[in-house]
């Protein structure tokens, strides 16, 4: 993803959740869409990575089958959701999108699967009363979330990311 002279291109390295849900591992070499998820019963600021929809997937990769798995070729996973973005960006992501500030938010999965990185007692997402929610377990993929920022809203994106994302968090995986 290339930014504009108006645009300013933000990188959050994290990962996707819900792989033991959906059961689909994405291919490495496409950009994955972020689609808002505005009937989740559980999450209101809920956020999906689907595989493109299939006029949108390039012709060399429609019969090529994700690695480390024995699924479908990717023309017949078009469209499909891969898992969720994690919570608080999924927050983030969510108002940037809404307010315009972003233009375009994608996701890039790096290839690598690995269990939660929080405690088992610790993997159930739920709210709290406090600013930040608390992450759910569950198999991750690594990815990278690419921001495509208007300059003329940086700072104030800037600050939604702060406001969303705690900050050790975001100071260790943000590049911009």
């Amino acid at each position: 993803m290339q930014a504009a002279d108006d645009e300013h291109l933000v990188k959050i390295s994290r990962s996707i959740k819900g792989y033991h849900a959906f059961h689909i591992r994405p291919p490495i070499n496409i950009d994955l869409n972020i689609e808002i998820e505005n009937n989740n019963r559980y999450d209101e600021n809920a956020v999906l990575v689907k595989i493109p929809d299939l006029v949108d997937l390039p012709e060399h990769v429609l019969d090529q089958l994700p690695e480390g798995s024995n699924q479908r070729p990717l023309r017949q996973l078009a469209g499909r959701p891969v898992g969720r973005v994690p919570a608080n960006v999924c927050k983030a992501f969510k108002q940037l999108l809404q307010t315009q500030m972003a233009k375009k938010v994608i996701c890039r999965y790096t290839g690598m699967a690995a269990p939660s990185r929080n405690p088992p007692s610790h993997q159930r997402f739920h709210r709290t009363n406090r600013i930040f929610d608390i992450p759910g377990g569950g198999a991750e993929l690594s990815c990278d979330y690419f921001i495509l920022i208007n300059k003329s809203h940086f700072r104030e994106a800037m600050r939604v990311l702060e406001n969303c994302i705690p900050f050790q968090d975001l100071d260790a995986r943000l590049s911009a």
